[in-house]
């Protein structure tokens, strides 16, 4: 199926779903909500991100963002190494792995897996998330 848009600001992914960007989705802000067992794959040009996975979801990202702010829990995944971005804010819990590419400032909260690349000029670790 092919949804034809002139503006998008959310994208809600439930149960076992594929969702993909055949072009680059350009935005002011964009809302990715993705849960159970789906999988969303975009190209991005945002301002500013906001992702929230649960369950078994995984979000994989590619393009540039100015801010993402991104929560995740359960087993769920999010691929961001291939979206360049200012600042990320992260947070997670239980087996939930989160992995961005950040050069200004990095923020994470939780019992996670972060993943980071690019060389932030400051890294902000409360709790016990794991690098």
């Amino acid at each position: 199926m092919y949804v034809y848009y002139s503006q998008i600001s959310k994208i809600n992914a439930s149960g076992n779903v594929t969702i993909g960007s055949e072009n680059r989705i350009d935005a002011q802000r964009l809302t990715i909500y993705a849960s159970g067992s789906a999988f969303v794959s975009l190209e991005l040009k945002v301002n500013n991100l906001k992702a929230d996975l649960n369950g078994q979801a995984r979000v994989s990202v590619r393009g540039n963002c100015t801010r993402e702010v991104i929560t995740a829990d359960g087993l769920s995944k999010f691929y961001g190494y291939d979206l360049y971005c200012m600042d990320a804010v992260c947070w997670g819990e239980m087996d939930a792995e989160i992995r961005v590419h950040v050069y200004r400032e990095l923020r994470t909260n939780g019992h996670y897996n972060i993943h980071y690349i690019g060389n932030p000029a400051s890294v902000d670790g409360i709790n016990s998330s794991r690098y």
